[in-house]
């Protein structure tokens, strides 16, 4: 079994890097697939007000993360006035579900006389961007003041426009009730009897004012025409107090001052509102600042000083700065990752691939831009060595499907190595959310070349130890030494002990020890884990499913090191077995005690064999004398007389007139046609030519009519799945034995029939039935001695050593029933 390597200090931290990149890579290509396919998924990103959930979809993912996390509304709608796209804010400024706003006309939610300069402004915006104040109506009937910022959005596919949204409500509110605030100073400076009314309603819109504006994300403050603060509520990055008195100089840097006093000064000349988003220096810390300034004016309209308020998006920029940190980063990671990564448009050209991709397709970014991947030649190929065709391409399935194709293994021709290159593909489809059909693919591959050869050697190791392991002709387990659990086991194993795989894999090595020997085997384990043994082997019990008990010649070898100290503890147990050497042993054992009295049996039982043996040697010698004897008789009695009377008609012809000579000649003929059948008569008796040419069932049929035409014996044959045998030794002996019983039936049983049966039987058995109803005799045992006639017991010797039975059955006047059993394929000694 081959060891497995540990891996090196450097092959770990490469293995780690190596998660994290593709940890960071799988989290990329969801940005990338959310970014391409316009899916809507929930996060959140945090804030200094908490949790804020954030939606993405689109190509506008960091846009989308800033205006989601902001605390503006913002939406987006087509030239034609459909919204398109949401926040959760602007929803929340309507009182409107999110559901009923999506795909609405914008004039829908536009109160009043905004309603009808919607159109105006959705056609000013295709020429430049506007800034301006709308009213909307919310679900409830509320008119909301706003001041909406919108700008036309070029996308490749259709025109659209991106509007934030600032709520007025409050800061108009809060001028308001300034103004008014002013107003009853100035009345209560003139009529100081409604001083006390004044001051009361003063303290109630004070109070209003600061519930208003306590939540607001929105910091206000008031300068005055030197541009020194007066007044400041609801700051979020100092305090008031740090503030009244004091001017930027006091809170900002000398650089961010200047640019401050510029724009300031230009309200105070101008009396225009500004807004400007900013990077500003204060008390050492960077803040970004959405900064909104008014111009406050008098009672007689003179410009008194400056409104500012500020929101305070400094997290909300870091964000986005760390964004585009991190694709930075993500590209960088794409650039030098060992996986290739190709982004192919839907008519398949390349558009943009990594280094990796280049290293493992064998060619530069220059030869591969603008190419169809999917045509490339010599065309991809299977594991099978088929190739993949362009509609089962994973680019072509990812296109057509618009779902991702995963783990497809392809084989593609490096030019650079001349062979081909493994790798595993990963096939992401880029829908956007205005689309039906995916525009781009993006495809990620890694090369696995050396891990696939590496596990077809590994495979090709394990198959060659499987083999070994499932067809060795002896038992082979794996075994828990602990628990002396079965964790595998071949068939062998299984066959020695009774039971089925899945039964054993169920028990321990103890379930199926015969119980004396259980405390041996695992103190021997024992021993193998304290390292006092590395192997040992010893002959055991075990106890059969059956429950009969067997032997087994038990070897353990251990799976782990010296001195090593693994975690799982596994050995080797190979079993043989020696039941049948054991019981040899007993009976060996056994013999040996009564080996005097075997012997005399066996003795007796040669001696009693051999004059048998010189009983058929002599029966033989005179039968071969009394077939002599018969063959001498026929050729002296009839065949010699008949030739010699030919001779003498022959002499006749010769002293015999000419007109004699044909009668003579007639006559010579006569004698050696009889002479003729009488020879093929004998021929035949001596070996039937159809025995040899058709086949025993045919010999049979032909010895039935044979006997019928010559003794008036008539011979019923029946057969039953019938085989031929295949050796002419077999069908010989066959033939010769039926009718050598036949004959017997003729002379003894005094009856002119008898009943043939064949029968070949599903134990390669051949079985010959012969009967009669005649006679019968008395015939006490199936043993046989040479004075119960030469022909059964030439038949019994015979098949004996062909591994056959001879048997006969008989009653006086009952007839005989003879049953002549034999191997179709027997062993001839």
């Amino acid at each position: 079994m081959v060891e497995k390597r540990k891996p090196t200090k450097f092959e770990k931290e490469q293995k780690r890097k190596i998660t994290e990149l593709q940890i960071r890579l799988a989290e990329t290509e969801k940005t990338l697939r959310i970014i391409r396919e316009g899916e809507v998924e929930v996060s959140k990103v945090s804030g200094s007000n908490g949790d804020l959930p954030l939606s993405l979809g689109g190509n506008d993912l960091i846009y989308r993360l800033i205006v989601e996390t902001m605390q503006e509304a913002a939406f987006t709608v087509t030239v034609y006035g459909k919204i398109l796209f949401c926040t959760a804010q602007f929803a929340q400024l309507l009182k409107f579900p999110l559901e009923e706003v999506l795909g609405h006309p914008l004039q829908e939610f536009v109160a009043g006389s905004s309603a009808a300069s919607i159109s105006s402004l959705l056609n000013d915006l295709q020429r430049q961007s506007l800034k301006q104040r709308l009213l909307f109506q919310a679900r409830d009937g509320t008119v909301v003041p706003a001041r909406v910022s919108a700008k036309i959005l070029n996308q490749p596919d259709s025109w659209s426009i991106c509007v934030v949204v600032n709520d007025l409500t409050e800061l108009e509110n809060s001028l308001e009730l300034i103004q008014q605030l002013r107003k009853r100073q100035e009345t209560y400076q003139s009529t100081k009897e409604n001083l006390e009314a004044v001051e009361e309603a003063l303290r109630t819109s004070e109070e209003r004012f600061r519930l208003a504006l306590k939540n607001s994300p929105v910091s206000l403050a008031t300068q005055d025409c030197n541009l020194v603060f007066q007044w400041a509520y609801n700051q979020r990055t100092w305090r008031p107090d740090e503030i009244i008195g004091k001017t930027d100089s006091d809170l900002f840097s000398p650089e961010d001052v200047s640019e401050l006093r510029q724009w300031k000064q230009k309200v105070l000349k101008d009396g225009n509102e500004l807004q400007m988003k900013k990077w500003v220096t204060s008390n050492g810390r960077r803040l970004f600042l959405d900064i909104y300034f008014e111009p406050l004016r008098d009672s007689t309209g003179k410009i008194a000083g400056i409104g500012i308020a500020t929101l305070n998006l400094t997290e909300q920029k870091m964000a986005e700065e760390a964004l585009k940190v991190n694709e930075g980063q993500y590209r960088l990671l794409v650039e030098t990752m060992l996986q290739g990564v190709v982004r192919q448009r839907n008519d398949g050209q390349i558009i943009e691939m990594n280094l990796a991709a280049e290293r493992i397709m064998g060619k530069s970014h220059k030869e591969l831009l603008n190419n169809n991947w999917v045509q490339e030649e010599p065309k991809p190929i299977r594991e099978d060595g088929n190739p993949f065709f362009g509609t089962e391409h994973p680019f072509m399935v990812a296109l057509r499907t618009g779902q991702p194709v995963h783990n497809v293994i392809m084989g593609i021709f490096n030019p650079k190595t001349d062979d081909y290159r493994w790798i595993n593909i990963e096939a992401v489809p880029l829908l956007r959310p205005d689309q039906t059909n995916p525009s781009e693919v993006f495809i990620v591959f890694e090369d696995i070349t050396e891990r696939k050869r590496s596990y077809e050697t590994l495979k090709e190791s394990e198959e060659r130890f499987r083999v070994i392991f499932e067809q060795a002709a002896i038992g082979v387990a794996l075994l828990n030494s602990k628990t002396g659990q079965f964790v595998r086991i071949n068939q062998k194993y299984c066959n020695f002990v009774g039971h089925s795989m899945q039964e054993m894999l169920k028990k321990t090595f103890m379930d199926i020890t015969y119980q004396e020997d259980v405390q041996v085997n695992a103190d021997n384990n024992r021993y193998l884990m304290e390292g006092k043994n590395r192997e040992f082997s010893f002959e055991k019990r075990y106890v059969h499913k059956n429950g009969k008990i067997i032997w087994g010649n038990l070897t353990i070898s251990p799976l782990w090191k010296a001195e090593e100290k693994p975690q799982t503890y596994f050995h080797i147990a190979i079993v043989e077995d020696i039941t049948t050497r054991k019981r040899f042993e007993q009976e060996l054992k056994e013999l040996n005690e009564s080996l005097e009295q075997r012997v005399a049996e066996q003795t007796a039982e040669v001696k009693q064999l051999a004059s048998r043996l010189r009983a058929l040697a002599s029966e033989l010698i005179q039968a071969e004398q009394r077939e002599r004897r018969r063959l001498a008789a026929i050729l002296h009695d009839h065949i010699q007389q008949l030739l010699v009377s030919a001779q003498m008609q022959l002499k006749r012809i010769v002293r015999a007139d000419p007109e004699m000579v044909q009668s003579i000649a007639l006559k010579i003929s006569s004698v050696l046609d009889e002479a003729l059948v009488t020879s093929r008569s004998l021929t035949v008796e001596l070996f039937p030519p159809i025995l040899h040419q058709s086949g025993l069932m045919a010999a049979l049929f032909w010895l039935a009519k044979r006997m019928k035409n010559m003794h008036q014996f008539k011979v019923h044959i029946c057969a039953n799945n019938f085989i031929e045998p295949p050796k002419s030794e077999i069908r010989v002996f066959l033939f010769e034995a039926v009718r050598e019983l036949l004959l017997n039936v003729l002379k003894h049983s005094g009856v002119l029939e008898a009943y043939l049966t064949i029968v070949s039987t599903k134990e390669n058995l051949f079985s010959i039935i012969i009967e009669d109803k005649g006679k019968g005799f008395s015939f006490p045992s199936a043993k046989y001695t040479p004075t119960d006639g030469f022909g059964l017991f030439s038949l019994q010797q015979r098949l004996l050593h062909l591994g056959g039975t001879l048997n006969i059955e008989s009653t006086p006047g009952q007839g005989m029933k003879v049953t002549l059993v034999i191997p179709i394929e027997p062993d001839f000694a």
